[in-house]
């Protein structure tokens, strides 16, 4: 599975919206292999449930955001920086090895603690401002560069990333293997499909020349 985590972008999903399985599929068809579902405060059990298993029939890696205790109805969780620790996710009766952990940090230390934990990507902002969890604090972009080039494992940059802010943050910031995670760019367009289809092309594109530069 670890071949499939070096995708461009991750897409969240916020519980707030219902699932819409085209609109998905359509995605899937450009290109979208993760997807990480985040629920609203207070969502119902049996609601998470039921939009994982939904996704889990179209997208290849399905994740959930800090809800541990359903983490069987899909291939892993993604924590934040205070969420659930990564040991204590080891230690879930549901959890097998197979199973995916996402892991947001805010510094050096927090890299470090992720990956002696076998974390198995790597989140990394906010970046931006972002509609999708508005209380992320905002992170330095030098700082931001440090733990992405130094990350071994896949790292996403997340918060608030469109096509136009991330040209500005790539002309300041140096990234060696460019990866984002987006929601709202994607979701709040007025075409999703060819939103996610650009994103997925212009950091494909932006790797490709990395490459060639090294």
């Amino acid at each position: 599975m670890s071949t499939k985590l070096a995708t461009n972008v991750l897409l969240v999903w916020p519980g707030e919206k219902r699932i819409d399985v085209n609109l998905v599929k359509s995605m899937v068809k450009n290109g979208l292999v993760i997807i990480e579902y985040r629920p609203f405060s207070n969502q119902p059990q049996d609601s998470i449930i039921k939009a994982l298993i939904e996704l889990k029939k179209i997208v290849q890696i399905v994740l959930v955001n800090n809800e541990v205790d359903v983490i069987k109805h899909c291939d892993g969780v993604w924590v934040g920086e205070h969420d659930t620790p990564i040991p204590k996710i080891k230690q879930l009766t549901d959890f097998d090895d197979h199973m995916l952990i996402g892991k947001t940090v805010k510094s050096l230390n927090q890299l470090d603690f992720a990956i002696r934990n076998n974390a198995n990507m790597i989140g990394v902002g906010a970046v931006f401002k972002s509609q999708t969890k508005e209380d992320a604090l905002l992170s330095h972009w030098g700082l931001i560069q440090k733990i992405v080039n130094k990350s071994p494992k896949p790292a996403y940059l997340i918060g608030g990333l469109n096509l136009s802010n991330l040209n500005i943050f790539l002309e300041n910031c140096y990234i060696e293997n460019l990866r984002i995670a987006v929601s709202s760019a994607v979701l709040q367009s007025r075409s999703p499909v060819q939103a996610f289809a650009d994103l997925n092309s212009f950091v494909a594109e932006y790797r490709n020349k990395t490459n060639k530069k090294t």
